[in-house]
């Protein structure tokens, strides 16, 4: 389906399964704001997070954000929740709160959430490096750097301009499917063929192919696949929230150098494809000569071949069951 003739099915299907399970069955709905690695930077239509709000304040059913990827600035807003008009009732953020320098994670969840709890008499909760002094610190400087350089918004401006160079690349390279994402997180899906949306075959890995040319290239990307992690491919861009115009003009080139030589090593796996296949097709009404009669339909000379029975061929070898469990089999076998 495709928007908007899809008619936002895709948060419509939330209030569907509620209503399978029962909404007492369902305690909580998460929910990336801009996908991550799984759909590569997939923005959901701007009508999908209003509906899901309604849909879970209908069935008191706890709306999560996972913002551990999209928060802390990655997007152009510093909570990637905060690009639609929403309130979850619990986000989780972890990776960007401390720039990867330490490994922290914090949970923040609404007053509604928090205080039956504190009124029941809170709940034993701990693990052994909680609340760690390093990391804290490490955390709060890396906070306090992004408010205090504006880096949510060279996100926003930078990544916008980003978002224009790798359309442009779009136009020039066809094995591109779709430019996803906002801000400084794109993801760059590969096709075979635009107009199906017809990924490449599996075993071309052309996701980790282009990661390894990119590497050469001196650039870093994240590949993975877009069908159940089984198939397709697409990689993401996700440069330093500090980056500049100038220095996204670099990373672009050295893109555009990578689809070059990608675009090359796909078309010589097409050729040596096409060199490769033989068409074991048998033309139209003729027939091999040792096809035997019964295939043919003419079955009155067919006599029944011991060796076709599964039990007749163990008795024919001399092997029993037992031998074959442990695996005690004599020549025959």
């Amino acid at each position: 389906k495709e928007y908007p003739d899809c008619g936002i099915a895709c948060a419509h299907e939330l209030e569907q399964r509620i209503q399978v399970y029962g909404p007492d069955n369902i305690a909580a709905f998460i929910v990336e704001p801009i996908g991550g690695s799984s759909t590569g930077g997939a923005v959901p239509p701007e009508e999908y997070f209003p509906i899901i709000e309604r849909i879970c304040h209908e069935y008191e059913v706890l709306l999560i954000v996972d913002d551990v990827m999209m928060g802390c600035g990655r997007t152009g807003t510093f909570y990637g929740f905060e690009h639609w008009d929403v309130t979850p009732d619990i986000v989780a953020t972890s990776k960007g709160l401390s720039a990867g320098y330490s490994p922290i994670g914090a949970i923040m969840s609404s007053d509604t959430v928090v205080k039956p709890i504190l009124e029941s008499g809170g709940f034993m909760h701990g693990h052994t490096y909680a609340g760690n002094p390093l990391s804290a610190a490490i955390a709060l400087a890396a906070v306090q750097e992004i408010l205090d350089r504006k880096l949510v918004e060279n996100t926003r401006n930078t990544g916008t301009y980003m978002h224009e160079c790798l359309r442009e690349l779009k136009d020039k390279h066809p094995l591109i499917g779709d430019i996803r994402g906002r801000g400084l997180i794109a993801g760059v899906e590969f096709v075979q063929d635009r107009a199906m949306r017809q990924p490449f075959p599996a075993n071309w890995y052309v996701a980790l192919e282009a990661t390894e040319i990119a590497r050469n290239n001196g650039l870093l990307l994240y590949p993975r696949r877009s069908v159940m992690g089984l198939m397709g491919d697409h990689v993401l861009i996700a440069p330093p929230l500090i980056i500049s115009e100038a220095q996204v003009d670099e990373l672009i080139d050295r893109f555009d150098k990578t689809l070059e030589q990608l675009g090359s090593l796909l078309a010589s796996h097409v050729v040596s494809t096409f060199a490769d296949f033989s068409d074991p097709t048998v033309e139209r009404y003729q027939q091999r000569d040792d096809v035997p009669d019964y295939a043919i339909g003419d079955v009155s000379n067919v006599e029944a071949q011991d060796e076709a029975n599964v039990t007749a061929a163990m008795e024919i070898g001399h092997i029993s069951v037992a031998d074959m469990r442990f695996g005690q089999e004599d020549e025959h076998a």
